[in-house]
């Protein structure tokens, strides 16, 4: 979510105003980002008219419940076989530039720009192709992989990925070193 607050000298400090929340859901970092910014746009027009109103009104913060979030890092992305399919597709959607989930499938390091989890089974660390989508599976459940980048490459969808590597019958995806 966002909130409004009066700047003070420590990170995040001071008292707030018109808070605005959403659920996570299915977005991904770029979505939810651009979600927040429309909200926090539309608390900062309602914090100003109420200013002008001489109606605002602040909430003190409780210091002992602050928390302190830290930055997404590889690790916090890291896909592995072993995971849960739901973990793996919110360690793909919290994927940024910055932090990116990636795997090394058909001998290449490949980025995954954007997955979905898919019905079909495919067992833990295997690839497969089924009706054109490029799918991988985790310990509980497989994932369909829309869109990726291989390294030095440009992002494709998941099935011109596997029609240019051709992932063999018994092909296996790894994690990163």
């Amino acid at each position: 979510g966002v909130s409004i607050m009066r700047m003070e000298e420590g990170l995040d400090t001071g008292p707030y105003t018109h808070v605005r929340t959403i659920a996570v859901g299915d977005h991904t970092v770029e979505t939810l980002t651009a979600t927040l910014a429309e909200l926090g746009a539309e608390a900062l027009l309602d914090t100003l008219s109420y200013m002008e109103a001489g109606t605002v009104e602040w909430v003190a913060q409780d210091d002992a419940a602050a928390t302190y979030a830290a930055k997404v890092t590889d690790e916090d992305v890291r896909l592995s076989p072993d995971i849960g399919v739901r973990q793996a597709d919110r360690r793909i959607r919290a994927s940024s530039p910055s932090a990116r989930a990636k795997l090394v499938l058909c001998g290449r390091r490949v980025d995954v720009l954007k997955a979905h989890i898919d019905g079909y089974r495919v067992s833990a660390g295997h690839v497969d192709i089924v009706a054109g989508k490029l799918l991988i599976g985790f310990s509980d459940g497989t994932l369909a992989l829309d869109r990726v980048r291989a390294e030095g490459k440009a992002p494709v969808d998941g099935h011109a990925f596997a029609c240019g590597a051709r992932p063999g019958s018994d092909e296996r995806w790894e994690p990163t070193a």
